[in-house]
């Protein structure tokens, strides 16, 4: 990914209108793995959503394709 593209990235309480949750994300492995730490834990048996925003562009410049790698993109 290139630098900078995980201000694209957002988690939701609920669901893409809910309150963002705040957190600060970093790349390591050469741009190629992005780890996000919370402010304050999660609430428990609370549905959350991952919004990867239009603008993330890749290391070469290109747009990410979300229609091919998004539905299988996954996290912990």
């Amino acid at each position: 990914m290139a630098q900078g593209m995980e201000q694209y990235v957002d988690l939701h309480m609920g669901d893409l209108f809910g309150r963002v949750v705040p957190m600060s994300c970093a790349w390591s492995g050469g741009q190629t793995v992005l780890t996000c730490t919370l402010a304050a834990p999660l609430s428990p048996r609370t549905t959350y959503a991952i919004h990867l925003g239009g603008g993330m562009m890749s290391a070469g410049g290109l747009p990410v394709d979300y229609t091919t790698y998004g539905p299988g993109l996954g996290g912990q």
